[in-house]
């Protein structure tokens, strides 16, 4: 983990015991005299940052980025959140541009962390899809599904149900008479998944399966229920805090694998 993250976060979360009081200017000195005694000749989480901010605010000077935020603000104490806004937001889109990374995630570990997973995944995804069976007659409308009883109490948040026939829309498993169905993520739903039993072992429990997240429409947790793997594509820093908090192993992908994750992405989805 980047040094320097984690000791704008510890300042973030005791700014008095750092800092005495909450402020961009005494921060600024705080990193000034913390470079000077490390060095500053590594790359870390604030390269690139002066870039950023100045381009937020559209100045086109040699002023650094503690002069812009505090120039733009109507107190050090606002200068200081501010701050942290931006640093959120750079550090977001830094690690979502980063595309080629991908997280293999441990099974078992996630399926013993499966409630707070699931929880932290409901939280900070806007929807998610699972796959269930289409009993017969396969023609009749509206569709016979095995597992209708179960989702009647989230069926007020389906987004959308769609037929698959061939090749599930997020897995590799060709599968005949499947229906996706896919629910806005929210507390509803996230009570649900964590009031029922394991999701991630769909299979023993004779639930939906293979249970795929999104962020912003964008798939970010897959997990296949037959292979028994959990995927994270597009993760951020705070998705591996989450991880590393919880005790859940992972390891990056190799380039096959992720080439079959590209196909998986690039494929029909709900």
């Amino acid at each position: 983990m980047d040094k320097t993250y984690e000791l704008l976060n510890d300042i973030r979360k005791c700014p008095e015991m750092y800092l005495g009081r909450k402020s961009l200017e005494l921060l600024h000195a705080y990193l000034a005299g913390y470079y000077h005694f490390r060095g500053h000749d590594e790359p870390d989480c604030l390269t690139g940052f002066q870039e950023y901010v100045a381009e937020f605010y559209k100045m086109r000077t040699s002023h650094s980025w503690s002069d812009f935020i505090r120039f733009f603000s109507s107190s050090d104490e606002e200068a200081f959140l501010k701050f942290y806004t931006l640093f959120d937001e750079f550090i977001e889109k830094q690690e979502m541009n980063k595309v080629h990374q991908i997280l293999k995630i441990e099974y078992d570990d996630a399926v013993n962390e499966y409630l707070s997973l699931l929880d932290y995944c409901g939280k900070h995804s806007n929807s998610f899809t699972m796959i269930t069976q289409i009993k017969n007659p396969f023609s009749e409308a509206p569709l016979n599904l095995k597992h209708d009883q179960l989702l009647k109490p989230i069926e007020p948040y389906l987004i959308e149900q769609v037929i698959s026939g061939g090749q599930r829309a997020e897995t590799m498993t060709d599968s005949l008479h499947n229906a996706i169905n896919r629910y806005k993520s929210c507390k509803e739903t996230r009570r649900f998944l964590t009031e029922t039993p394991n999701m991630l072992l769909s299979l023993q429990n004779g639930l939906p399966e293979d249970i795929c997240f999104y962020r912003n429409d964008d798939l970010w947790l897959i997990s296949t229920s037959h292979d028994q793997a959990i995927s994270l594509i597009n993760f951020t820093i705070k998705d591996r805090d989450f991880l590393n908090k919880h005790n859940i192993r992972y390891s990056e992908l190799d380039i096959t694998y992720l080439q079959k994750l590209k196909i998986i992405m690039n494929a029909e989805r709900p």
